[in-house]
């Protein structure tokens, strides 16, 4: 599970998928979607995710690296957002060649209104 996730998760993440570039590997056979990478908003390389079955493979590298190239080609700075614990995203941005430039750090708040609604129902 996704350590962001909340009741608007599903909401946010296609909107993300509609609204900015995004990257995904799907199996050839099954059609199945095994890697994906979206750009947020705010414009960082930020969900990146490859499914664990076929983790190990370079998917992850393939999918940021065609995504830096379609952003690139807009003419437009490609940025990531990873976290430092993130040993192996890390790794994978360095293989790219993305160098840490500024560190971010989020502050959360917690809703105190029980009845929030998310568009769909969700």
């Amino acid at each position: 599970m996704w350590q962001w996730s909340h009741p608007g998760s599903l909401y946010y993440i296609q909107r993300q998928i509609s609204m900015c570039p995004s990257v995904g590997l799907y199996h050839e056979e099954t059609h199945e979607l095994v890697a994906w990478c979206i750009r947020s908003q705010d414009g960082f390389l930020a969900a990146l995710h490859v499914k664990e079955a076929y983790q190990r493979r370079g998917f992850g590298v393939l999918v940021a690296r065609e995504l830096a190239r379609r952003i690139a080609q807009l003419g437009q700075d490609v940025t990531a957002e990873v976290y430092a614990y993130n040993k192996a995203s890390v790794s994978l941005f360095n293989k790219l060649g993305f160098r840490v430039i500024d560190q971010c750090h989020w502050l959360s708040t917690k809703s105190t209104i029980k009845d929030v609604s998310w568009p769909d129902g969700e």
